[in-house]
């Protein structure tokens, strides 16, 4: 039977990032809920989840998952403050929590989710299909306007023209980019990344790209929605990276996500090792994760 894969998205409730079950404040079995995007054959799975609230955990989330004999497959996710010593369980790492899941035969599959062995629902299907749906990958240009200093990135064919033919002044090719997939283009290999566009009259004139739900709440609905306005919900699509270690799958290239720690905020998305130095040396902030901080992982090398 053909090999195939998937990606799972879980959002968990905010009172389960405060520790053990006693911790919590509300039922976590009434929080917590799946959901399941169209599978894809070939790659390792990831497994993430997060806290639609934005609450940061203080301690970390390990999960065990199994597949029993008739095609159910069990993730049992607890918090503990020593994960190493809690046999059959892998630590997933900060917030968002990412991790491995292995390749799936083509098939019909039940996901049950399991909090510290509590609530053995909800369960949902899954159909992992032996046949990959079409795919398509463009280039996500980058462009820089001086008199703002601020940077903007496009997959969008048109903006691009548009770009380029200056209808939108003040805006120039810098000669990078990086590869993703285009809107609804992906077959779940990338998460959707969405943008917003910070209020000139809040002082930032700037975009923000991001996939992490908690900065999408924050800007959407949180303290900063005032001075955002949401722009798109999927700008382009691109696999990221493991929340434990930074690294991306085989075949994918880091992408660094690059703030310029200024009131008027503003970010850089560069695939490019150098430019990423270059930019923390002259003050910008390097955010993603693990150690080198990376944010995405662009579907091949960067190309001008």
């Amino acid at each position: 039977m053909d090999r195939a894969s998937r990606t799972f998205c879980f959002s968990i409730c905010a009172a389960f990032f405060l520790g053990t079950p006693t911790a919590w404040a509300i039922d976590p079995c009434v929080n917590a809920f799946a959901f399941l995007m169209p599978a894809h054959p070939g790659a390792t799975d990831v497994v993430s989840w997060w806290n639609p609230l934005g609450t940061r955990d203080t301690a970390p989330l390990v999960v065990r998952t199994t597949v029993n004999f008739d095609n159910q497959i069990a993730l049992d996710i607890r918090a503990a403050n020593d994960p190493v010593a809690t046999a059959g369980y892998e630590a997933m790492g900060p917030y968002p929590y990412m991790g491995h899941f292995g390749p799936l035969p083509a098939g019909q599959y039940t996901v049950r989710v399991s909090l510290f062995g509590f609530c053995n629902t909800p369960q949902a299907p899954l159909m992992v299909s032996a046949q990959a749906a079409p795919t398509a990958a463009g280039p996500v240009v980058e462009f820089y306007n001086s008199a703002l200093d601020q940077y903007f990135n496009t997959i969008s064919v048109n903006q691009i023209h548009d770009l380029d033919a200056g209808i939108h002044p003040g805006w120039v090719r810098t000669g990078q980019s990086f590869t993703a997939y285009y809107p609804l283009q992906s077959d779940s290999r990338g998460l959707n990344v969405q943008r917003f566009y910070g209020k000139p009259e809040a002082g930032l004139n700037s975009h923000f790209l991001t996939w992490v739900l908690d900065e999408v709440g924050v800007l959407t609905f949180g303290s900063l929605s005032p001075d955002w306005i949401f722009e798109d919900g999927d700008t382009f699509e691109i696999p990221v990276p493991l929340t434990t270690t930074g690294s991306c799958a085989a075949g994918t290239t880091p992408v660094y996500r690059l703030w310029n720690n200024r009131a008027d905020t503003g970010h850089r998305y560069t695939a490019d090792r150098t430019t990423r130095t270059q930019m923390v040396g002259a003050g910008y902030i390097a955010e993603g994760y693990g150690p080198d901080a990376v944010f995405m992982c662009a579907v091949a090398s960067s190309a001008p």
